[in-house]
């Protein structure tokens, strides 16, 4: 059988994997199955792997080959000691006195510190992957891992917009503890990516002459979507967080990329 991905990694893979000495970071997002391996104490990120799949829309067209993979690679093995799942896709964020029971197909997460529930589908052929291979693994919604990043740095001067893929989840506070507005949206051209922007900024009233762009996720300088930004906000820059120590092995890695999944 053909293969049908292309791997991307940083860092140096250990030929052995002590028992106990580091976390395992795992998540599929949209066409990609992404990896990192933590210090289990000193929590940096020693190692990054990305799978890229190749014309695949869908998991389920990806699973034989990840079968495969997680099976016969080392960097799979039984040895972490802890395993973290990040679930995307699109979240709802629901007021805790209005959650509902969690549905079927679908994952729920409390957002600690806040009256706040998350909840996010879960594909029943994703879950049950991880589910063989991670039995032990927690699972984690990264949409929300993010926003608890993100909203660190809130001030109403500030507009947060995270790309995974095609996938654009747009998040405002004007404090830590003041949330205005979350949602998600497909984008298809740069031009999609500018309309939903500017629809957004436009409804809650945020002035792009003196409101900050913060991006983070799949978009690098330079580049279209990069470009696209700044041509509406007068101030685009990218998101970092403490939360996230990088070994030197990643030192030039972008601190902006794969934020949700390097701070589980």
């Amino acid at each position: 059988m053909k293969q049908t991905y292309t791997i991307d990694e940083l860092g140096i893979q250990l030929n052995s994997m002590p028992t106990g000495s580091f976390n395992l970071c795992v998540a599929w997002v949209e066409n990609s199955f992404r990896v990192c391996v933590q210090g289990a104490e000193s929590r940096e990120i020693l190692y990054y792997r990305q799978y890229n799949f190749l014309q695949i829309t869908s998991f389920k067209d990806a699973l034989h080959e990840l079968k495969e993979i997680v099976s016969t690679d080392v960097l799979f093995s039984d040895s972490y000691k802890s395993i973290k799942i990040g679930v995307g896709g699109r979240m709802e964020l629901t007021p805790k006195e209005f959650a509902t029971e969690v549905l079927p197909a679908h994952l729920q997460q409390d957002w600690p510190g806040m009256d706040i529930m998350a909840t996010i589908p879960f594909d029943e052929a994703l879950r049950e992957f991880y589910d063989a291979f991670f039995p032990k693994a927690q699972y984690v919604i990264l949409p929300l891992q993010w926003i608890m990043q993100a909203v660190e740095h809130a001030t109403e001067k500030k507009f947060f917009v995270q790309i995974d893929a095609y996938f654009m989840s747009v998040f405002y506070a004007t404090s830590p503890k003041d949330i205005l507005f979350f949602n998600t949206f497909e984008f298809k051209t740069f031009e999609d990516f500018a309309y939903y922007s500017n629809l957004i900024a436009q409804e809650l009233q945020i002035n792009r002459e003196e409101t900050e762009l913060v991006l983070s996720g799949d978009v690098v300088y330079p580049s279209k979507v990069y470009d696209t930004a700044y041509m509406y906000f007068r101030k685009v820059s990218f998101l970092e967080t403490d939360a996230v120590v990088y070994s030197k092995l990643l030192a030039a890695y972008p601190k902006h990329q794969n934020i949700h999944l390097f701070s589980l």
